[in-house]
């Protein structure tokens, strides 16, 4: 199965529906787009969590999605701070990754390449 695929427990644990959205506001939105062949709107993730947040947007660079935009509080983030954002989950993805190739654990990992936060 490709990378790009989306398994449905990806979409059951990171797609919220919109019924079960809560009526709050959460502290961070990210807008995301599936690969479908028609062109639907972009989905939402929400969480409270920094670093929930960055563990999504290191699954949604795995999976090469396009990650449209990152609100906090409801308001875009700057371009910075997105930036700082992505750049954060592709360090943890390229340490999860070489971990599991060479089979080692993150504090080697750490040591060696220094992905690992």
């Amino acid at each position: 199965m490709p990378d790009t695929l989306i398994s449905a427990r990806f979409v059951r644990t990171h797609i919220p529906h919109t019924h079960s959205c809560p009526a709050r506001l959460s502290r961070y939105t990210v807008e995301f787009a599936l690969p479908t062949h028609q062109h639907p709107p972009n989905s939402q993730h929400r969480t409270d969590d920094p670093v929930a947040l960055k563990e999504f947007l290191s699954e949604l660079l795995e999976r090469g999605l396009k990650i449209a935009a990152i609100h906090h509080d409801g308001v875009d983030l700057p371009s910075a701070q997105f930036d700082l954002l992505v750049k954060d989950a592709a360090r943890m993805l390229a340490a999860r990754r070489i971990c599991h190739s060479l089979g080692i654990n993150t504090d080697e990992e750490r040591y060696r390449f220094g992905f690992s936060a």
